[in-house]
């Protein structure tokens, strides 16, 4: 029962920073568009990571996956966003 009020609460803040980035003056958009990523990899470790509070091998197990793939997601997405962002001209440095 935790899991779809865990989830209304969770994905407004997600559209909102996603349209947000999409509004924003190019100068501004490689900030935005990284903080969309760590909001979209944070709130998933965490959900994980409650489910897992339930107890048991299997779950520990699972909060453990939680913990590398939430992590993994926030330095790939980071990653990415610099790649992307390299070849770009906006910068007049």
């Amino acid at each position: 029962m935790i899991a779809p009020l865990s989830l209304l609460l969770i994905a407004p803040p997600i559209i909102a920073a996603f349209l947000l980035a999409r509004a924003a003056m190019p100068r501004w958009r490689p900030a935005m568009v990284m903080l969309l990523c760590a909001m979209s990899a944070v709130p998933l470790a965490g959900a994980w990571i409650v489910a897992a509070e339930v107890g048991g091998a299997g779950p520990k197990l699972l909060s453990l996956s939680a913990i590398l793939l939430g992590s993994i997601a926030l330095v790939a997405g980071f990653g990415l966003v610099e790649r992307a962002l390299g070849g770009s001209k906006d910068d007049p440095a």
